[in-house]
């Protein structure tokens, strides 16, 4: 792959990233990463396409990322199984039964 990031989120939401790289990265093979991260019990995604805003193409990967932090939301950040968001001591994360 070579959209490159650094991890500031669970494991478990490693296969749910990659595969999103993926997708963006058959649209736009010059789209620049610039922190994927967990905030509030969700994945944050900030990245720039070559694409101008506006165009379809921007637009397509707009939602491809908005999809994946959408899904962050029913996915544990630990594990990757089916989750539910949760507050625990104040923390916001997204977690299984067993996390």
């Amino acid at each position: 792959m070579a959209l490159e990031y650094v991890q500031e989120f669970g494991d478990g939401w490693v296969h749910l990233v990659e595969d999103t790289l993926r997708k963006i990265e058959s649209i736009d093979s010059h789209y620049t990463v610039h922190q994927i991260k967990e905030k509030f019990g969700s994945l944050r995604w900030y990245g720039t396409s070559s694409y101008e805003y506006g165009t379809p193409n921007a637009m397509l990967i707009g939602s491809i990322v908005n999809e994946a932090e959408r899904h962050s939301e029913s996915v544990c950040e630990a594990c990757g199984l089916p989750g539910k968001p949760l507050v625990r001591n104040g923390w916001f994360f997204t977690a299984c039964q067993k996390h």
